[in-house]
């Protein structure tokens, strides 16, 4: 496996809207001079003993996938077992369950490397593991979330525009890791940020980082690595709140466990407290292959402009209006005016006449109904107009 040596610095913060789209942060972040993306709210966590979720091959598999509740969350616990019913969030190359390979960390007897596919990449394939899988709270449809590449790592971290001014490490209520902004940023009123400072530089409390978080701020929390332990016994957690160590969707040419071949890309980051991140804390060659890394999701600006949710109000004086609501863009969904009594539709404020009309979602937008009084005819007689007339 090659490794990916960003050490990676930490930036500053800014403040927009919560983004529309379920599971994603708001702010854009360009991954090459033509794609930009959306973070997912939190790193991917997996609980193989609770419900099920379809996959895009049209099977339905057992547990559940989520996004983290929080960015800085992140879990220690191991589970080996398939019904374990706790979260975990350190995966394997590949391991998104798809054609047979494991999508949570497994029980290391009779481990073999057929477990694990041999792809030289994720990128475009099932293995990744947003294509396969739906995610709980993050849209819970397929194929809407991928994993980044090391060249857009790259690109990200050292070569987009002002670069460096829009990363560095940082602390949110006592969680270490990496603060990341999007392209563009403004600082919210009452925040601080540092650039390329050491995570005491930048530490905020939950509600400071919500407000950082609104602006579209990113943290990719520590959280560690799974590994073999120095003396080749068993298998642990280390590191966590100290190294990050995140997947890339670039692999190598073998899935083998050989000094010369790994199973795939990483990039990590270190911070003060360590100097030994990147040496992964491995013993040996043959245990530096099976290893569980953290994974953060992103989504191509294409899905999440489609994915965005805008609200359709609705007013009417005289009568009411069915079919508003909060919808996804392109949806196409019909309107219908219905009138009181004695009332009956007249026209939408636009001009349009048709009831029910059809519209088709593309922004935030209000729809009044104007509804008139009915005309009511009147006919009078008299069996005798000699006598009198009757006036309406």
């Amino acid at each position: 496996m090659k490794k990916i040596k960003m050490t990676i610095l930490l930036l500053s913060l800014t403040m927009m809207c919560f983004a529309e789209v379920e599971g994603a942060l708001s702010g854009a972040f360009s991954v090459s001079s033509t794609t930009k993306v959306y973070f997912s709210k939190g790193n991917l966590q997996y609980c193989p003993g609770i419900g099920t979720h379809e996959c895009n091959d049209g099977t339905i598999q057992n547990g559940t996938w989520r996004f983290a509740e929080a960015q800085h969350s992140r879990l220690s616990a191991i589970q080996y077992s398939a019904t374990a019913t706790d979260y975990m969030d350190l995966f394997y190359w590949g391991a998104s369950g798809y054609n047979g390979s494991y999508p949570y960390r497994i029980n290391w007897s009779g481990y073999t490397d057929s477990n694990i596919p041999a792809v030289t990449s994720l990128s475009n394939t099932n293995y990744d593991y947003g294509v396969y899988n739906a995610i709980s709270n993050g849209g819970n449809t397929c194929d809407l979330w991928r994993v980044l590449t090391d060249t857009e790592w790259d690109y990200l971290i050292n070569k987009r525009s002002s670069a460096s001014s829009k990363r560095s490490e940082g602390c949110i209520d006592g969680a270490m890791g990496i603060i990341l902004l999007p392209d563009d940023w403004t600082l919210p009123s009452g925040c601080t940020f540092t650039a390329a400072a050491d995570y005491t530089s930048n530490t905020y409390t939950l509600s400071q980082w919500q407000q950082m978080e609104k602006s579209g701020a990113v943290f990719l929390p520590a959280t560690g690595i799974y590994h073999m332990d120095n003396n080749g016994a068993g298998y642990i957690v280390s590191l966590m709140g100290i190294c990050g160590y995140y997947w890339t969707a670039t692999g190598s040419s073998s899935n083998t466990n050989t000094s010369s071949t790994k199973t795939a890309h990483h990039f990590y980051y270190g911070n003060i407290l360590s100097s030994g991140c990147a040496s992964l804390y491995l013993p040996s060659s043959d245990s530096y292959a099976w290893i569980g890394l953290s994974i953060r999701l992103v989504m191509d600006e294409s899905k999440y402009n489609s994915r965005q949710q805008y609200t359709i109000a609705t007013d009417a004086i005289n009568g009411s209006i069915i079919g508003g609501g909060s919808y996804l863009a392109g949806t196409s969904i019909k309107l219908t005016a219905l009138p009181n009594e004695c009332y009956e539709f007249l026209s939408w404020t636009d001009g349009n006449t048709e009831n029910p009309r059809t519209i088709t979602i593309a922004e935030n937008t209000t729809y009044t109904a104007t509804f008139k009084a009915k005309q009511v005819k009147v006919t009078t007689n008299s069996d005798d107009s000699l006598q009198g007339v009757v006036i309406p």
